[in-house]
């Protein structure tokens, strides 16, 4: 009786807990400054007083989802091409600007991430903008940049981790977007030319498929006239490629096992279909999720537990979610992630998955979510907040009902 009381309690103050920090949210995180350029460029400021680092963030909402079919790359080329020399943007950014600078990829956004003390907000506006609006794609950049390419994916495709991750989702998806390399592969690389990268900038490098967002101690005003002044001559377009594709079909193997690039070593994955981001379970299936992952690290030697992960992608479309074990030197149970699925989720976890998942969706990266709102199309970060946070236990359990009708694929990559 004991026991179950302190379950009740611990659950009674991780729900107030969780209810203090949306309402403290909403109240501490006000929305952003918004302003639209009348090529249609999205801008959002944070202004932090006091804050010691300018943070400028540009997201263009297409992503590797769009790569055509055998063309797998296009979009992280793409990528790439914007900023063909970006060791030594790097040190630019590292050296004159006092920050950072990245450019990620993913299979639904392309994102420059740059940082720089306060007073360099002109010059880090002015090398993105002159990134996204004087892109140079031709014969001599394109070789260049595949090579560069080619040379990443082989120094990946050793990785045992790798190479089970992308043979999982193939397994599961096919050639679903989401199934497919959004790195590329040696062969799909190969196949690209120039023409496929100039299409890609006709089709998705335009400025009212972007948003800009700005983070720091700065003038209000200095920004919008930076932006206008920066962005202003890029290029818009009113008929952006939709996100529509037919949906994957049935796997036709549902255990796989295959080589490993290296010795002695073993990778085991199970993977099942997720929720769309707009999905009104999407919470409720990512609190779901993180139940199923603490119970596959019960089921493995104590010593294994740290090397068990989990990949819940965040798509458009449906997505994927991904279970993995690394470095057991033993073949794949079958049937290990049939058994924990088919158990009802208890309120203890319950109440421990929702305070982690819900957390991630309170205290993430203001600007990051508020991306994620223009991308996946959602509420504002506080209301996607509240969405978590009203989860309930019954909610858990109808999800529950429903992903064990999603098909589940396993695979080991070790030895045959």
């Amino acid at each position: 009786m004991k026991i179950i009381q302190h379950f009740v309690k611990l659950s009674i103050s991780a729900a107030f807990l969780l209810a203090f920090a949306v309402v403290n949210f909403a109240q501490t995180n006000a929305a952003p400054q918004e302003e639209k350029l009348l090529n249609g460029l999205k801008i959002l400021t944070f202004r932090q007083k006091g804050a010691d680092k300018l943070t400028v963030k540009l997201r263009l909402h297409s992503g590797s989802a769009f790569d055509p079919k055998d063309k797998e790359g296009v979009m992280a080329l793409f990528a790439d091409i914007l900023f063909p020399n970006q060791d030594q943007v790097k040190e630019f950014f590292a050296d004159d600007l006092g920050g950072s600078f990245e450019i990620v990829s993913n299979y639904d956004y392309i994102q420059i991430n740059a940082t720089g003390t306060n007073d360099k907000m002109l010059p880090i506006l002015e090398t993105i903008a002159q990134a996204v609006t004087q892109t140079q794609i031709d014969k001599e950049t394109t070789p260049k940049a595949k090579t560069a390419r080619l040379a990443k994916i082989k120094e990946w495709e050793s990785d045992p981790s790798y190479v089970a991750n992308l043979a999982v989702r193939k397994q599961l998806l096919g050639n679903f977007p989401y199934g497919r390399a959004q790195n590329g592969t040696a062969s799909s690389i190969a196949k690209i030319d120039f023409a496929d990268l100039l299409l890609a900038k006709d089709r998705f490098l335009l400025a009212d498929n972007a948003t800009l967002t700005v983070s720091g101690d700065f003038k209000q005003d200095l920004v919008y006239r930076a932006a206008r002044r920066y962005f202003g001559n890029w290029r818009k377009s009113e008929k952006i490629a939709p996100s529509t594709f037919a949906m994957a079909e049935q796997p036709k193997e549902m255990f796989a096992t295959i080589s490993s690039p290296t010795e002695n070593s073993s990778e085991i994955r199970y993977a099942m279909r997720g929720m769309t981001r707009k999905d009104k379970d999407f919470y409720a299936s990512k609190i779901l999720s993180d139940v199923y992952f603490n119970r596959l690290k019960e089921k493995v030697p104590s010593a294994n537990r740290n090397s068990v992960s989990i990949e819940y992608d965040e798509h458009i479309l449906p997505g994927i979610i991904i279970y993995g074990v690394s470095g057991l030197n033993a073949a794949a149970d079958k049937n290990i992630m049939t058994e924990i699925l088919s158990q009802p989720v208890s309120t203890d976890e319950f109440s421990r998955s929702k305070t982690f998942i819900t957390g991630k969706y309170i205290v993430g990266n203001q600007s990051d979510l508020w991306l994620d709102s223009d991308t996946y199309k959602l509420g504002t970060p506080s209301e996607e907040a509240k969405k978590a946070n009203a989860v309930t236990l019954a909610d858990i359990n109808r999800v529950a009902d429903q992903m064990k009708t999603q098909p589940l694929v396993s695979i080991l990559v070790g030895k045959k």
